[in-house]
């Protein structure tokens, strides 16, 4: 039997199959599309990885800088072969892999101002190579302590503020080596790398300058102004030109536990307690009723939390002086409860370790010494005076303000290497 097919059906089946294969090859396309845009996505992301790591290579070269160079400059030239870093040439290189996928090889410059170079190396997941991005930072010499009032985050004040410095070395800008409103001078800087300035009610007088991150503007002032002496007390609002910068940045060094073991435990007689020139070590520091006489150079380790009453003092002696580091995550200061008798800042450092994330003072406070503690918000009481310097997280005032800086603080400072520059090449 013979079955034919009629030429309109011989039609029919001609254009399902041409729509078969338009359907097949369209399907082909969104596969082959979708391939590429995830193949795509994924070189970003490994892109942007290979920065990473590179960046990483800094962050370990810098701190190799601050915890060997400092202690090994001949000729003013740090002198870095240790810690796996070799000399090749004129250049100290490391090599580190972190994981199968990623590595960094850095290079720092044997000179002065010693120039870091970071290749940062991570596998494609397309092509199984290694991708690489190239950075490099330029570095300085200079002193670690703030210069100035120094915020990573946001500054906040409630009320009026009033920002200014004074040097103490300098009869001319200082009575007795302390702070006098009639000798001030006008190299304070208030500085917040990535947040705001804020200022909710009054207003703020700066005498120096006011730096911001890339995104800020000098009109958190309110009304007030920053600038020269001349320029704030004559009535100006505003920045003064060459007062407002808006590319502050911050290279952070956190400070570590000055020793692992070894120190003395203060011993509490009587509720008192007397350091004297030493290492002294605690697992937390408790004071309620309690005194704390430092009567040498007196180096204290808290491991845990700070509390200190309004009926307890730490009392540091006219020729003494205290450094402290807290390794606990608050330290709670009711008043003014650490009493520095000398007015020197540089005779009382508190250090917050990276554990330290708080650090709050109620009442009418008053601290003069150097606060470093780039973890930490800093909660302030009503009426705060502070004299000296100033680093942490970000600063919370609930009432009126005046921050003095002391331009003698930056000739004492211990030195470290800072970014000054950096670049992607």
């Amino acid at each position: 039997m013979r079955i034919q097919f009629s030429r309109a059906n011989g039609t029919v089946l001609m254009m399902t199959l041409i729509v078969i294969v338009l359907l097949g090859i369209t399907a082909a396309s969104v596969v082959t599309i979708a391939s590429n845009q995830y193949q795509s996505d994924k070189r970003s992301e490994d892109w942007n990885a290979a920065l990473a790591v590179a960046e990483s290579g800094l962050e370990e070269s810098l701190t190799h800088l601050n915890t060997y160079g400092i202690t090994n400059i001949i000729a003013g030239i740090p002198k870095l072969d240790a810690n796996g870093w070799t000399l090749s040439g004129a250049e100290y290189v490391k090599k580190r892999t972190l994981n199968t996928n990623a590595h960094f090889i850095v290079k720092i410059t044997s000179s002065g101002d010693p120039i870091i170079t970071s290749e940062g190396y991570y596998r494609s997941r397309g092509s199984g190579h290694f991708l690489m991005r190239k950075v490099q930072a330029r570095t300085k010499f200079s002193g670690n302590w703030p210069r100035g009032l120094l915020a990573i985050t946001n500054l906040w004040i409630k009320n009026t503020f009033i920002a200014d410095s004074y040097d103490s070395s300098n009869p001319s800008y200082s009575t007795g080596g302390q702070y006098d409103a009639a000798k001030r001078k006008a190299g304070a800087t208030v500085g917040i790398c990535r947040g705001d300035f804020v200022v909710e009610l009054g207003k703020a007088d700066i005498y120096g300058r006011l730096l911001t991150g890339p995104r800020g503007n000098a009109s958190y002032l309110k009304g007030g102004a920053v600038g020269s002496l001349s320029w704030v007390d004559t009535g100006h609002t505003g920045a003064e030109p060459g007062a407002f910068r808006n590319d502050f940045s911050l290279a952070i060094v956190y400070p570590q536990p000055p020793w692992s073991g070894g120190a003395f435990v203060p011993v509490n007689a009587g509720n008192t307690y007397h350091l004297t020139t030493g290492n002294w070590e605690m697992s937390e520091l408790t004071m309620t009723k309690d005194k704390m006489f430092v009567t040498g150079d007196a180096v204290l380790y808290v491991k845990g939390d700070v509390s200190l009453s309004s009926g307890a003092t730490i009392n540091i002696a006219a020729n003494a002086s205290l450094r402290m580091y807290v390794g606990g995550s608050s330290s709670t200061m009711s008043g003014s409860t650490v009493v520095n008798v000398s007015g020197r800042p540089e005779r009382l450092i508190y250090y917050g370790l990276k554990s330290n994330t708080l650090i709050k003072w109620t009442g009418n406070d008053s601290w003069c010494g150097v606060l470093y503690a780039p973890s930490a918000t800093l909660e302030c009481g009503g009426g705060a005076e502070m004299y000296g310097a100033f680093l942490t997280r970000s600063v919370k005032i609930s009432g009126g303000a005046n921050f003095h800086y002391d331009e003698n603080l930056a000739r004492l400072s211990p030195p470290k290497f800072v970014v000054s520059g950096w670049a992607e090449l």
